[in-house]
């Protein structure tokens, strides 16, 4: 489609300008790969992080105190399968699920150790 912007004669038709001027730079310069250097020394993350676990409390939960919550419509028949979603997932915890031998050594190939709980409230 095509966008139609009214702005000010001024100071507000300069801004304009300006940021047009600075996305054309931005969108060239990415399409550039010889622009922008990457630093090969500097790693993301340290090599062992500090993992930590904690309990919360939470007391109650309502999901519009979350922020950017926006409320949807709700819907006549979106119970049921809200219901069916639910029952499913359920089974898989009631089930006792758990990663067989070799899918927990392929799972520590590529992750890694993983620190236990010292509280089993955290342990399906």
């Amino acid at each position: 489609g095509r966008v139609v912007t009214i702005i000010a004669e001024g100071l507000e038709e300069q801004n304009y300008k300006k940021s047009v001027t600075n996305a054309n730079k931005i969108a060239r310069a990415l399409k550039n790969c010889d622009v922008f250097t990457l630093c090969k020394d500097t790693p993301m993350f340290p090599a062992e992080p500090n993992l930590m676990r904690k309990k919360m409390n939470v007391t109650s939960f309502h999901l519009s105190q979350v922020g950017g919550h926006t409320p949807k419509a709700r819907r006549r028949n979106g119970g049921a399968k809200k219901q069916q979603k639910r029952q499913r997932q359920n089974k898989v915890i009631e089930s006792g699920w758990k990663l067989d031998p070799s899918q927990e050594e392929e799972r520590s190939n590529l992750f890694g150790h993983l620190p236990r709980s010292s509280c089993r409230e955290y342990e399906i």
